[in-house]
């Protein structure tokens, strides 16, 4: 059904615009903007913000799975019913910006988590959000070349002799 894919698509990237640009917000501009505050100011700000913000990456990461998922499922079932042929890099590919993606969701998780590891991970910040950022740009080119260059129509076939002769017949 059409419009649960078109659903399934626009949620995709909605959830992936909602994390990733979260993730470029934090590392470009509060990470740097709290480095400037006392630690007071930097622990209560930084903790009000970590708690909205554990909120929304826990639920565009349940979406993005669930929606990335369905959207690959299509992917494939497209390809066996022959509708279009997959490009021999496709699943490699996929595969790498899966793991990609992977990450991105433990590194948001853990940058706004509570554990001991959460907090840990905070103490070097800016390292882990700049590390997400660029696997956020790295996704982003690899969704680009497999939506551009991953799906290519099948060749098109010679049509059956009986057609070439009906159209023959009726010029």
């Amino acid at each position: 059904m059409p419009l649960v894919e078109i659903v399934s698509r626009v949620v995709h990237i909605l959830c992936a615009v909602t994390l990733g640009g979260g993730l470029f917000y934090l590392c470009a501009v509060q990470a740097p903007a709290l480095a400037e505050t006392d630690d007071a100011t930097r622990e209560r700000v930084g903790g009000a913000a970590r708690r909205h913000w554990a909120r929304l990456v826990m639920v565009t990461a349940l979406f993005l799975l669930l929606s990335g998922s369905y959207n690959y499922y299509l992917a494939i079932q497209a390809s066996r019913s022959g509708a279009v042929e997959l490009a021999k890099f496709y699943h490699p590919l996929m595969g790498v910006k899966i793991l990609l993606a992977l990450t991105v969701i433990f590194l948001a998780s853990l940058l706004s988590g509570r554990s001991p590891a959460a907090v840990r991970a905070r103490e070097n910040s800016q390292r882990w959000l700049t590390v997400a950022s660029l696997c956020v740009v790295l996704i982003v080119t690899i969704a680009g070349v497999l939506k551009i260059a991953g799906h290519m129509k099948p060749k098109s076939q010679a049509p059956p002799a009986s057609v070439t002769q009906l159209h023959a017949e009726q010029s």
